[in-house]
């Protein structure tokens, strides 16, 4: 608990940005296409669910319940690993790992942007489904393990990873009926929103060897933060990581259940976000950095089960490695959270100017804000942003004139100088 108001002092002065722009202006109703459409080829209704809840309860995008739901998911996800990790190599690797978990500033997309809750619930919800699953052969253990599964594809359809995870057991006869009992219900949920919804990416084929590895190399980079740049350190510790991880499946004389389910951990998510975002997305961004080095992590703990840090020397020099990650990911964080404040700063100015230039300017101006990513039309877009900020509850995030007026001499030129951009792209 004592990591929480460093992790709110990076969420600070949060606002709209990107993405959240598509659920206040395009899906803030409770249609079954609103809480089920497609988003980016993802399955996410936990987010317009929540969106809407915040809607009714304060306004539109306020941030606390937002930051609340971003918060509880991260620690859960630590919590989730700790407990997957503990039993398997004690409790000193799994609190450091955990600990790095909890401020890895090379995922920081995930920690610091309070709008990928979602992704972080369906993490957090995933991986406690393991967790349950493999605690003891019961009824009721079994039921919680498919309810957090369902509750994990709602964050996100990147739980398919721990979807997989769990039918990795049903390859093995003393876990196969279990298994197939906790994974049946998420499976036919998500297969019957696959078959209405569901799409797939314009990606190029060509591109994703190069795509794969790229991510890889980037994953293992942010080990060390961006000292150095992003991939100066990520080929050799990719290599590293994944040959000792060949050496110890190598030494393996049998493939126990447990052990196939954590291998699929990070093999399947490599496959599921190649083929859904390879030549499309930036391989090396944060959410993937963070979800791929948190599950080769939870898979390197099966690989090494027993295994502890029995010596003095032994405990120093992980912490000593352990100091090293720490501080220079929570360099990265601090400057990856100035980014996005960055993003939200932009997005005010944005829509002050907006207001400020008028009804007839902001429905009919080309000016190019809102996420280029959403692929919509522009001025389409800027009306609609007109009037979310005027009629529809948006009021909150464009200054008022006594506002603007408090704010920094620059930031009132940025508005200015934005409003007459507005002006000469509008005809």
């Amino acid at each position: 608990m004592l990591s929480i108001p460093l992790l709110l002092h990076f969420q600070r002065e949060s606002g709209i940005w990107q993405d959240e722009w598509t659920f206040l202006l395009w899906r803030d109703g409770w249609s079954l296409n609103d809480i089920f459409g497609d988003f980016n080829g993802h399955l996410l209704p936990l987010t317009p669910i929540v969106f809407n809840i915040d809607r009714e309860l304060f306004y539109p995008g306020a941030t606390g319940l937002l930051t609340a739901c971003s918060l509880t998911a991260q620690v859960a996800v630590v919590w989730g690993a700790f407990a997957y990790a503990r039993k398997r190599v004690g409790e000193w690797i799994a609190a450091g790992g955990a600990l790095l978990l909890l401020f890895y500033g090379s995922g920081y997309e995930l920690i610091v942007w309070n709008f990928n809750f979602g992704w972080m619930t369906a993490i957090a919800a995933g991986i406690w489904a393991i967790v349950f699953f493999e605690s003891s052969d019961t009824t009721k253990n079994q039921i919680i393990a498919s309810v957090l599964l369902v509750i994990a594809l709602f964050g996100d359809n990147n739980a398919l990873v721990f979807v997989a995870a769990i039918l990795a057991y049903a390859l093995f006869k003393e876990t196969r009926r279990r298994a197939i009992n906790v994974v049946a219900t998420p499976l036919v949920l998500f297969g019957i929103w696959w078959l209405i919804e569901g799409t797939s990416q314009a990606f190029h084929p060509k591109t994703l060897p190069d795509w794969v590895a790229s991510m890889i190399e980037s994953t293992f980079a942010g080990l060390t933060g961006d000292i150095g740049g992003v991939n100066s350190w990520g080929t050799p510790l990719a290599v590293l990581v994944v040959g000792v991880m060949i050496y110890l499946f190598a030494k393996e004389r049998t493939i126990r259940p447990s052990l196939a389910s954590a291998l699929s951990m990070p093999i399947v998510y490599v496959a599921v976000v190649t083929i859904g975002r390879g030549g499309v997305a930036d391989p090396s961004a944060s959410r993937y950095r963070y979800t791929l080095i948190l599950l080769v992590g939870l898979a390197l703990a099966e690989q090494l089960r027993g295994k502890r840090l029995s010596t003095p020397g032994a405990r120093i020099s992980f912490v000593l490695v352990l100091g090293f990650m720490l501080v220079s990911n929570l360099a990265t964080m601090a400057d990856g959270a100035a980014s996005i404040r960055g993003g939200f700063a932009y997005n005010r100015v944005y829509a002050t100017a907006l207001v400020r230039a008028g009804e007839k300017v902001a429905t009919n101006t080309d000016f190019l804000s809102i996420d280029p990513g959403l692929g919509l039309n522009t001025r389409a877009a800027n009306a609609d942003a007109y009037r979310f900020l005027t009629e529809g509850g948006g009021e909150k995030w464009a200054w008022t004139p006594e506002q603007l007026a408090a704010q920094p001499p620059a930031v009132q030129l940025q508005v200015q100088e934005m409003v007459q951009k507005m002006k000469s792209q509008s005809p």
